[in-house]
């Protein structure tokens, strides 16, 4: 399991995109080596949206719920 785990470190994901739903619909997206981003949904028109948050570290799965999606209301 070491191994594994010594591999997945070397790994750097090239895309990485988690979809929020609820009613603060928001993306956490990030195409390497681009910045990561957080972008908000419209919920009245599906296909709108902007950009909220950018940085060069991954937020939380957390962090983007309740601060970064929580803040932009």
């Amino acid at each position: 399991m070491s191994e594994r785990l010594a591999l997945n470190a070397q790994i750097t994901t090239a895309y990485y995109v988690k979809n929020f739903k609820g009613s603060r619909p928001g993306v956490l997206f990030r195409c390497y080596p681009g910045p990561w981003t957080v972008l908000r949904r419209n919920p009245a028109d599906k296909d709108e949206t902007r950009v909220i948050w950018t940085g060069s570290e991954a937020p939380s799965l957390r962090q983007v719920q309740l601060e970064i999606l929580a803040s932009d209301a």
